[in-house]
């Protein structure tokens, strides 16, 4: 009777057990399925409307660069809003648009890939009704990029064109058995300055280099046409964002064996998306920098980027500044220090980070000795070396950004904040870490922004709270 019902648990043990298994390889699979609902690189995607209000929310595999533009169904492109968001895997985005069809246009940027989908939003009996909503089964381009210093192959058309990365190599080749052009692109997530150029060019033959800004290359907005195989070099072009194709032609010759290098470059960024400069550069009224406000006035949180490629020597809280990063770069062979001064909190760059020209380094604010959202930006000539003391000689950043000063007003006519910085008063600087470790108590006396906290927590520390 006894070894019976040992049988009968023993048996029963291991019907459990498989279904055990069973269950969690079912779940492993469904876990696998649902990890696979969205195109590389998304990996997690809603898109919900209320009333006129439309909310997105996107993760993806690698950091990209976002770029989301909408438009009514019939409306002109120049009519289309953006929203860009650089270098972040985890996007939440908030807009609103009319009672019409809208068309919503996403593309992802990365050094490795490009994504780009459509979607169309339009009202039904229960409200708004999204069409070819992001899944795998849904319509989208997902190209793959070359890789650094690869040999080209022919590209005789716009259409066949090969996708350039930012600051990569390719190597091409023009054969005689084959056409005499080769075509490429590239993309600028923002308005930006580049470089473009053809070199090692072989030896006995003549090639041109083109600079198209749309498909319809009919007209190119820059050529370069050098006698026999010298460099064709085009530097420090403003560029407004969008695609722009390349095409290398040959003039005279071909060589089949030895290949060229065509190249492309951001070199050169205004600092963030806004141009409403409020207050430009004055040593008589000691105002060493320039100040720019938000794109809604008011508004705090868009992108602040680096103007120069770089290293980062200085990322934490000042008194003066509120958090601020300084960035070292060497600019035509000189030392220059730049400035990024009132940001939020969550700087996205650490001390000796080496980052990109065009690389987000954290949000406009309004913290430290400022009284209005907007982003106050310096450069400093730092002759042998920086330091992150004033020794540095400051000069007028838009000297470097002449396109820009169109964009300049005098404080009297735009002033809606007004900033003071108090060079000769002691400044009270605190790493990101000691102040991590700070109550907000602590924060409160050191006139340090507390982030986060209910009405009734400021209340506890003496804070103003705001109706």
């Amino acid at each position: 009777m006894k070894k019976k019902n040992l049988f009968k648990i023993t048996s029963l043990l291991l019907l459990m057990m498989v279904l055990l298994i069973s269950n969690t390889t079912v779940f492993a699979e469904k876990k696998a399925e649902k990890k696979n609902d969205y195109p590389y690189p998304i990996t997690d995607f809603s898109l919900d409307t209320k009333d006129n209000q439309v909310s997105i929310k996107l993760k993806t595999d690698k950091k990209v660069n976002l770029l989301l533009e909408y438009n009514k169904i019939n409306g002109h492109k120049s009519q289309a809003e953006q929203i860009r968001q650089k270098n972040e895997d985890n996007f939440k985005i908030d807009f609103e648009i009319g009672d019409e069809p809208y068309l919503l246009d996403l593309t992802l940027d990365h050094q490795e890939f490009f994504f780009s989908t459509s979607m169309i939003l339009e009202k039904d009996d229960n409200g708004k009704k999204i069409r070819n909503i992001i899944s795998n089964t849904s319509d989208y381009v997902f190209e793959k990029k070359e890789s650094s210093s690869s040999i080209g192959a022919m590209n005789e058309t716009p259409d066949d064109a090969t996708r350039l990365s930012d600051g990569e190599t390719n190597e091409g080749y023009i054969s005689p058995d084959e056409s005499d052009v080769d075509w490429y692109k590239f993309y600028l997530s923002e308005d930006g300055y580049i470089d473009l150029q053809l070199y090692s060019i072989p030896s006995g033959v003549d090639y041109d280099l083109y600079l198209y800004d749309s498909s319809d290359t009919t007209d190119e907005i820059w050529a370069g046409m050098n006698s026999d195989n010298n460099r064709e070099l085009l530097q420090e072009r403003l560029l407004d964002y969008g695609t722009y194709y390349v095409k290398v032609k040959s003039f005279n010759g071909y060589d089949e064996d030895n290949s060229y290098i065509v190249q492309w470059e951001l070199v050169k960024q205004w600092p963030t998306e806004s141009t409403r400069i409020s207050r430009g550069y004055s040593e008589s009224n000691d105002h060493l920098g320039v100040d720019v406000g938000a794109v809604t006035a008011g508004d705090d949180g868009d992108n602040i980027y680096s103007i120069w490629d770089g290293t980062v020597t200085r990322a934490e809280w000042s008194s003066s500044y509120g958090y601020v990063v300084y960035i070292t770069s060497s600019v035509d062979g000189d030392l220059i220090q730049s400035r990024y001064a009132h940001m939020l909190e969550d700087l996205d760059v650490t001390v000796n980070e080496k980052v990109q020209a065009g690389d987000k380094i954290g949000d406009m604010g309004n913290t430290g000795e400022s009284d209005g959202v907007h982003l106050h930006f310096e450069t400093r000539d730092c002759g042998s070396s920086c330091s992150n003391d004033n020794s540095e000689d400051p000069f007028d950043p838009m000297v470097y950004f002449p396109e820009y000063k169109q964009y300049l007003k005098s404080v009297s006519s735009a002033a809606n904040f007004e900033e003071v910085h108090m060079y000769d008063k002691e400044e009270v600087v605190y790493t990101m870490d000691e102040i991590k470790k700070m109550t907000p108590e602590q924060r409160a006396i050191l006139s340090i922004p507390v982030p986060k906290m209910t009405p009734e927590q400021k209340k506890l520390i003496g804070l103003p709270v705001q109706d």
